[in-house]
C-alpha cells in the first residue's frame, strides 16, 4: 500500500545536511552517534523516527500498553466506592472484566463506638499522622484517642479538662504538637493544648487563615458547597444532607480526597464522591444530630462521626475484609452497614 507522507522541507533538509552528505560510514556513525548495530541503537533509531513520522504513520512506543493503562485509570476514576492506593501495573489487574470495587471494602459499617463523653459530642479531627483523635464536648472535656495501626480501634489516651462553655472545634497543629480548643459562637475563649506533655495556655481570641485550595461549607437547607479557594468559584452542590438549626461540619477524604462525608441534623452520616452531587452511601447508626465527621488522612478506609447522641463512631469496611471473626461483631451490637 502506497502511503503519502507529509515531511516537512525543514524536516528533509536536516535529514541530509545530518545523514545523507557525509563523506563516509565513519562520518555517517558519528553524526548519527551509532554505537554500532544491535538493539539499543535500534531503539534509538526508532525514537528519533519518531520525531520526524506522526502517529499515523508510524505509532508511538508501548501504545497498547499506554491505551490500556488509560482505560483502567478511566474506570478507576468512575468508580464510586475506589478507596485504595492507585497502581498503575498492569499486571495487578485482570483485563478479563471491568474495574469495580465491593461497597463492603468502604467505610459505611460501625467498628466501634465510644462513649467516653457524657454529653453532646460537637467535633471530632483526626491528628495529621493519622495516630490520634481529638473529640470535643458540651461537657467542657476534650479527650485524645490513641489510634491501633494495625487492629485500627481506638483506646483513650488523655482527657484534658478546664473548658467552661463546651468544646465546639479543634485544630491540630501541622506536627501534632498542639491541639487548639475552642467555644461555641458566643464564647471567646479558647484554649492551647501542649498534647505530649500536661500544660495549657489559655488565650482569649484566635485568627487563623485556611490553607489548601479547596473548601467545604455546609449551608443550612442548601447542602454541601465545595469551592475552589484559588480560583473563586463553585465546583459542586451536594445533596442529601438536613441542616436548618445547628452547625455541621463536613470533610474530604479517601486515598485520593476523592470522597466527601458530612454528618446531618437527620441522625445519619452521607458521604459523596466528588464527581457526583447526590450520596453514595449514606450510614445509620446515631440517634441525634450527627454534628462532625473526620476521615483519617492515613487510612482511608477509617471514618469517625460525632453526634448529639453522646457518642463518637468509628466507621470502617465490613468485619470479614480485614480478617476479624464475623461473630467478633456481638461486641458492638449495632454494625450497620450502608
Amino acid at each position: 500500500m502506497e502511503m503519502q507522507l507529509a515531511i516537512e522541507d525543514y524536516q528533509v533538509s536536516t535529514l541530509s545536511r545530518k545523514y545523507l552528505m557525509c563523506s563516509d560510514a565513519e562520518d555517517l556513525r558519528a553524526k548519527a552517534e551509532w554505537e554500532g548495530k544491535g538493539s539499543l541503537s535500534r531503539t534509538k533509531l526508532l525514537d528519533k523516527l519518531h520525531t520526524y513520522l506522526p502517529p499515523s504513520v508510524m505509532l508511538p512506543p508501548r501504545r497498547l500498553q499506554t491505551l490500556l493503562r488509560q482505560a483502567v485509570e478511566l474506570q478507576r476514576d468512575r468508580c464510586l466506592y475506589h478507596n485504595t492506593k492507585a497502581d498503575t501495573n498492569l499486571d495487578s489487574v485482570s483485563l478479563l472484566m471491568d474495574h469495580a470495587c465491593s461497597r463492603r471494602q468502604f467505610p459505611c459499617y460501625t467498628r466501634q463506638i465510644l462513649t467516653e463523653h457524657c454529653n453532646e459530642v460537637w467535633f471530632c479531627k483526626f491528628s495529621n499522622d493519622s495516630t490520634k483523635l481529638a473529640t470535643g464536648s458540651k461537657d467542657n472535656a476534650v479527650i485524645i484517642w490513641q489510634v491501633d495501626p494495625e487492629t485500627h480501634q481506638l483506646k483513650l489516651l488523655k482527657t484534658l479538662e478546664g473548658h467552661t462553655y463546651g468544646v465546639s472545634y479543634l485544630v491540630w497543629s501541622p506536627d501534632d504538637t498542639y491541639l487548639i480548643a475552642c467555644g461555641p459562637d458566643d464564647c471567646s475563649e479558647l484554649w492551647l493544648w501542649h498534647v505530649q506533655v500536661h500544660w495549657d495556655i489559655h488565650w482569649g481570641e484566635w485568627g487563623m487563615d485556611r490553607n489548601g485550595r479547596l473548601a467545604l461549607l455546609n449551608v443550612a437547607t442548601q447542602g454541601v458547597h465545595l469551592w475552589d479557594l484559588q480560583d473563586r468559584v463553585l465546583l459542586q452542590k451536594y445533596q442529601g444532607v438536613t441542616q436548618g438549626f445547628y452547625t455541621i461540619h463536613s470533610c474530604l477524604g479517601g486515598m485520593s480526597e476523592d470522597f466527601i462525608a458530612s454528618g446531618s441534623e437527620d441522625h445519619k452520616v452521607y458521604i459523596w464522591h466528588r464527581k457526583s452531587e447526590l450520596p453514595v452511601a449514606e450510614l445509620t447508626g446515631h440517634t441525634r444530630t450527627v454534628n462532625c465527621v473526620s476521615w483519617n488522612p492515613q487510612i482511608p478506609s477509617m471514618l469517625a462521626s460525632a453526634s448529639d447522641d453522646g457518642t463518637v463512631r468509628i466507621w470502617g469496611p465490613a468485619p470479614s475484609l480485614d480478617g476479624d471473626d464475623p461473630e467478633g461483631e456481638s461486641s458492638c451490637p449495632d454494625y450497620t452497614p450502608c
